[in-house]
């Protein structure tokens, strides 16, 4: 599937926090592999980020040499946001497929320890964030109804 960098790199924390749930085995599969799919792309994002930060960065301070920083204001901010932004939108093809999502979700009673169903849990971020690589199991026919579930 292609994605551009952007797509990859908005997915990294919704995906590692949803990692963590517990959902059948299937799934629980189809997200790790989706996971160890798409970290080599973040790695390469990243030192590439680092990379335009030490070239347009200012020193954090003198106590911390080759240490660099770049925030809105600095001096070569806008020559590092045109950089960046081109770094963001280019696509790569990654070999990953969509996992489908159950919209319940195991559990454990907290009193009794017992097993457990509850509905799965996700911010609006994140599941923007996932659209490309994750669907809702089940039928959805309105944003009122995926709301209540």
């Amino acid at each position: 599937m292609e994605f551009t960098n952007a797509e990859i790199y908005n997915a990294k924390e919704p995906l590692q926090a949803l990692v963590k749930g517990r959902f059948p085995v299937l799934v629980a599969y189809g997200l790790t592999k989706i996971v160890a799919a798409l970290e080599p792309h973040i790695q390469a994002i990243d030192a590439v980020r680092e990379q335009l930060v030490m070239t347009y960065g200012t020193p954090v301070d003198s106590a911390s040499p080759g240490k660099k920083k770049i925030e809105p204001g600095d001096k070569h901010f806008g020559e590092f946001a045109v950089e960046y932004g081109r770094l963001m939108v280019q696509t790569v093809d990654v070999d990953c497929d969509i996992v489908e999502i159950p919209l319940k979700v195991g559990a454990t009673c907290g009193a009794c320890r017992e097993h457990m169903e509850r509905d799965l849990e996700i911010e609006p971020y994140a599941l923007a964030a996932l659209d490309k690589f994750i669907v809702l199991a089940g039928p959805v026919t309105s944003l009122q109804e995926l709301a209540r579930r």
